[in-house]
């Protein structure tokens, strides 16, 4: 059984030299899904705000997307849900890109480039490392921990604190 999966590289703007991430997520994700994804690949445990203030690409009419607040943080727009909105409708070519910030005091910015679809093949474990040798082996599933997107938002909206 195959899945479309979409590629990402996600790079951290404003740093020499470049730190960068690539991922996979499947196809029918949401941006909550991808801000997910995100979150698990930087190891980060989803305690500040994130938008997705403009998807630039697909959807040129897009505004930003994250959590819903009454307060108005981006251009005095209102930020719509992330778990409502498809990412395929907003990554259609190569090297579409989106903003992604956390953390708001920090200022942490990301650009975010689609860089196609793959196949994701069950059983399938990693991609290779760009720059380097790959060892599917070296794999450690203990070090790497991806949340359930869907219970990472019952946990966050459903169960709060």
């Amino acid at each position: 059984m195959t899945i479309a999966a979409y590629r990402f590289d996600i790079r951290l703007e404003e740093i020499e030299p470049p730190i960068w991430w690539r991922i996979r997520v499947p196809g029918n994700y949401t941006f909550w899904d991808l801000h997910v994804a995100i979150q698990d690949a930087m190891g980060w445990l989803d305690y500040h705000l994130h938008p997705f203030p403009r998807a630039e690409s697909g959807d040129r009419s897009a505004r930003a997307n994250g959590i819903p607040d009454d307060e108005s943080f981006l251009d005095d727009e209102p930020c719509l849900a992330g778990w409502k909105i498809p990412i395929v409708g907003y990554f259609v070519n190569a090297n579409d890109t989106a903003t992604y910030e956390y953390a708001f005091g920090d200022d942490w910015r990301y650009t975010v480039t689609f860089e196609g679809i793959d196949e994701l093949r069950k059983g399938e474990r990693a991609l290779a490392c760009l720059g380097g040798p790959y060892d599917p082996e070296a794999f450690s599933a203990v070090a790497v921990k991806f949340d359930d997107p869907r219970a990472r938002w019952r946990n966050a909206f459903l169960n709060p604190d």
